[in-house]
């Protein structure tokens, strides 16, 4: 009778609590660290530190931030380090706490790139660049100042554009790379209105005979307001009561140059001054 209960036969199995408690408890993973960037000391070759030409240095006024910005871009190319990086905000600053020699060399390769961009650039342009916190900064400010201008300044790009010419006594290549470095100037500052193109059309055709009124619109191109058509077409139509008013009164001077076209040729239009 003394089995009947199951307290005889043996040591009782441990409890499921026991069991767990016999267990060795698992330290917890430990959080992973960042990856290590890899951040080289970079330097600039010194065939690209000479003095630049004057023609060379980045200004508003040249409107030559198409040119000056591909060949900035193509030396950091060429540089070891990754420099272009720094002005596409490709290369993060490393975290100080983590990685301070890391941070470092950025910070020296960041200030590297500023300096040899301000070595480009003159006037309000080389404060621009003084005055930025980092490379990105300073190449986005530019890119901001030199492509997203006021229409007036467009117009007067596509102006100038339209009064260029070919000259037989300069080498024809050269001069046709110029147009296209005119164009991509043009492009650069965005998106061209139907209002910008007409405005310059209007005073390109204007030059040849009513170059008073074309003159005094390029001066109006110089100020904040943006020059319309609108107001074109007011001058005009107030241009065209004081030929009326001549015609009334006499021969128009227009129709004096229809009778002596035979005998005096027309002459190539004089550009526009330029601004």
């Amino acid at each position: 009778m003394g089995g009947s209960d199951g307290s005889s036969g043996g040591p009782s199995a441990p409890t499921g609590n026991a069991a767990l408690s016999d267990t060795p408890p698992v330290p917890p993973s430990p959080s992973p660290n960042p990856a290590k960037p890899y951040i080289p000391a970079a330097s600039i070759p010194s065939i690209f530190l000479v003095q630049p030409k004057d023609e060379d240095l980045l200004d508003l006024s040249r409107h030559n931030w198409p040119k000056w910005s591909k060949k900035i871009r193509r030396i950091l190319c060429l540089c070891l380090g990754g420099l272009l990086g720094y002005v596409d905000g490709h290369v993060q600053c490393p975290d100080a706490s983590i990685w301070p020699e890391e941070n470092n060399i950025w910070l020296s390769n960041d200030e590297m790139v500023r300096s040899f961009c301000g070595h480009r650039a003159e006037g309000d342009d080389l404060r621009l660049i003084e005055s930025a916190s980092s490379a990105y900064d300073m190449w986005e400010l530019l890119r901001q100042r030199h492509e997203r201008q006021d229409p007036n300044a467009q117009t007067l790009l596509l102006l100038d554009l339209l009064n260029t010419r070919f000259d037989s006594s300069l080498p024809l290549a050269d001069q046709g790379r110029d147009v296209i470095e005119h164009c991509e100037r043009i492009t650069a500052m965005g998106s061209l209105s139907a209002n910008s193109l007409a405005v310059a059309a209007l005073l390109n055709i204007l030059g040849q005979d009513f170059r008073n009124v074309a003159t005094a619109f390029v001066c109006e191109l110089s100020s904040s307001e943006t020059l319309t058509t609108d107001r074109i077409i007011r001058r005009l139509e107030s241009e065209q009561q004081i030929i009326n008013g001549r015609i009334s009164s006499g021969a128009a001077p227009s129709q004096k140059r229809k009778r002596n076209k035979k005998s005096a040729p027309r002459r190539t239009p004089r550009p526009l001054p330029r601004l």
